[in-house]
């Protein structure tokens, strides 16, 4: 468990007032400090729900069943809220590092300190949701320096407990093809927000090990080598789709420039933080010509992600339906696909990566049809794992429906800094970590 801490409430931000909790304190104060935290659950529970941006301060007070007035006496804003939030998860992540090294962690060989670093930040990911939610995009435009700084804070101590343990895997291991940098951030990635993109109850327990033994003993310990890999027909179908790839609107520079701003604006923001002020500033086209060539928000993000999926849907379905009697070459294939996505359409990428399968209010209507092509593409690849496991050629670490969302997030993970990661890095990286595994039995 997490070390205890002083039974205090603190202002993490101007918005609030200091509560102090002793064993003197009046019933008001108890009072108080339990409203308190019945507004962060209400608040939590409509970020979730609707987004930060769609959710109002009437919003809140409604779910809490108290007039607007009266929620205003403990939180200035919903900022506010927000930042109090944010504040308990950056907490709590410090006081994991200091937990872990108090409890002998450092001493544990470096595959069994990967692991409880994941169940743990799982555990927090669970207990921050809305947290969680809120640090996927940059905050609105609006946004106080306090909140952004909130919002990107991360804590030193847990990244070098991360990077320490990746490290010592490559020493133990030093014959297979670890990569410290890559497995860090996914690992990171993955635990870190397993509360947003996992769908159903998430046990921490079983959730750790399912990403610990995909990650780190892959799920084809058979796969077969790079060079039949490359000359495999999903690969080859693969690369035939991406070769057609192209961008919206090419037809009027114009209407490309806007969507270039907006697409980067939905990426930062998300949609539905997104303003048309945005999208002019991020574009530099003016307004009116703005709505002389789309008639709404809605409509710009409709035709961003209609090329997205269009292309995804084409190449993703190139790639299933490609003979191949080996699961692991047309799981290949799709890690190709996806890794090349990432680079042509990052930013139609990010926007479309907050779990459009919640089917959040407020959405655009496109977001209906993403989610059951999701569906769809999600099926086929529950199909391939069965097909495998059932084969014997892919290893059985849980059932396929529980083991594909997994493999989704994984592909789908963005790394910070591209430049310094390659296409051919990452791919290679998939192929050894996700694959073939890089722990001797």
């Amino acid at each position: 468990m997490i070390a205890a801490r002083t039974v205090r409430v603190q202002a993490r931000s101007q918005g609030r007032k200091t509560l102090t909790s002793s064993k003197g304190e009046s019933d008001q104060e108890l009072s108080a400090s339990g409203r308190i935290d019945e507004i962060r659950r209400s608040a939590g529970s409509l970020f979730l729900a609707k987004g930060y941006a769609s959710t109002t301060m009437n919003d809140i007070a409604s779910s809490v069943g108290i007039l607007p007035g009266s929620l205003y006496h403990h939180f200035v804003s919903k900022e506010a809220v927000a930042i109090e939030m944010l504040d308990s998860l950056n907490d709590d992540l410090r006081l994991l590092s200091i937990d872990l090294r108090r409890l002998g962690y450092l001493a544990l060989p470096p595959e069994a300190r990967l692991r409880e670093l994941c169940r743990r930040v799982v555990q927090l990911s669970l207990q921050h949701a809305a947290a969680v939610r809120l640090r996927a995009f940059d905050p609105p435009t609006v946004a106080s320096d306090r909140f952004r700084d909130a919002v990107a804070l991360q804590p030193v101590g847990l990244q070098r407990l991360w990077r320490a343990a990746a490290n010592d895997l490559r020493d133990r291991y030093p014959h297979s093809p670890v990569n410290p940098y890559l497995l860090t951030h996914t690992l990171q990635r993955l635990t870190a927000t397993s509360s947003t993109s996992l769908p159903g109850p998430v046990d921490p327990d079983v959730s750790s090990r399912i990403i610990c033994d995909t990650l780190l003993y892959g799920i084809a310990p058979e796969c077969p080598d790079d060079a039949t890999l490359d000359a495999s027909d999903p690969i080859r179908a693969a690369k035939s789709a991406v070769s057609e790839w192209h961008s919206a609107g090419d037809d009027d520079a114009l209407k490309r420039q806007i969507l270039d701003g907006a697409k980067h604006e939905f990426a930062r923001r998300g949609y539905d933080a997104t303003t048309i002020r945005d999208v002019v500033e991020a574009s530099g086209v003016r307004m009116g010509s703005i709505y002389r060539r789309v008639s709404s928000m809605e409509a710009i993000f409709d035709e961003l992600a209609e090329n997205y999926a269009t292309h995804m849907h084409r190449s993703v379905t190139a790639v299933l339906d490609a003979q191949s009697d080996s699961a692991a070459a047309t799981l290949d294939a799709l890690a190709y696909v996806i890794v090349q996505a990432k680079r042509h359409f990052p930013d139609e990428t990010k926007m479309m990566s907050l779990g459009w399968y919640l089917a959040q209010d407020g959405q655009p209507t496109f977001a209906l049809r993403y989610r059951e092509q999701s569906a769809k593409r999600m099926a086929r690849l529950v199909e391939i794992l069965t097909q495998g496991i059932t084969q014997g050629t892919l290893a059985s670490t849980c059932d396929p429906a529980t083991l594909a969302p997994y493999l989704r997030n994984i592909l789908w993970i963005n790394f910070p800094d591209q430049g310094r990661v390659s296409v051919k890095q990452e791919h290679r990286f998939l192929r050894t970590h996700l694959l073939r595994g890089i722990v001797s039995q």
